[in-house]
């Protein structure tokens, strides 16, 4: 790692200076509940230890692509044009490749670029569906959009916890792996997050 590192110091300066990015502006998956949270769903799940801590850095990783973009098309309130969406788009791959002089690790960089695939197939980048899709990212979509949905944005606040779990049962079997999302709502009720009613919902 540290030859490749020699032999692509610009990269890594500039993947240094992302992370640091990253850090400032204080992604909703890289706080320790998030990462906590990872870890309780691959337990349930059955995921090994060394594969729960390649989830963990990617949770704190994946979106690095989004550091990248312009904050106007980030935070602004009006709808995106189709360059905008595709820039959106394209934050995964970007963060890929933007990292890669840092990331040598081949399951973290699988997590990253399908996290935003949808198990019916309308995801991206690869459009691929349910269980072509890698454990790892539809894991990390549930809990990616649970910190999203429960943290404030400059344009929104944070939804309440009942709130944001109704959001994610609403989009299971489309967007999310309905198994996963069945655990991680085991693993919420297990952390008090939710109310009994909400937390024993069928999913």
């Amino acid at each position: 790692a540290l030859d490749q590192l020699e032999t692509d110091l610009p990269g890594a300066n500039a993947a240094i200076r992302l992370l640091l990015k990253i850090r400032r502006n204080r992604v909703p998956t890289t706080t320790a509940q998030a990462l906590a949270l990872m870890a309780k769903l691959g337990a349930r799940l059955k995921v090994k230890p060394r594969d729960i801590k390649r989830l963990q850095l990617a949770a704190v990783l994946h979106d690095a692509g989004m550091a990248h973009v312009e904050d106007e098309i980030i935070l602004g309130e009006s709808a995106l044009s189709l360059d905008e969406r595709d820039e959106v788009n394209r934050h995964v791959e970007m963060t890929v490749d933007l990292l890669g002089p840092l990331l040598h690790d081949p399951g973290v960089e699988l997590v990253i670029r399908h996290h935003h695939e949808r198990v019916d197939g309308q995801g991206y980048p690869a459009g691929i569906k349910g269980e072509d899709i890698p454990l790892g990212s539809r894991m990390l979509a549930v809990v990616d959009a649970w910190c999203s949905l429960t943290s404030p944005r400059p344009f929104r606040e944070g939804l309440a916890p009942d709130e944001a779990h109704a959001e994610i049962l609403a989009n299971a079997g489309t967007q999310f792996d309905r198994r996963i999302v069945a655990e991680f709502t085991s693993v919420l009720h297990e952390e008090g997050v939710l109310t009994d009613t909400i937390a024993r919902t069928g999913v």
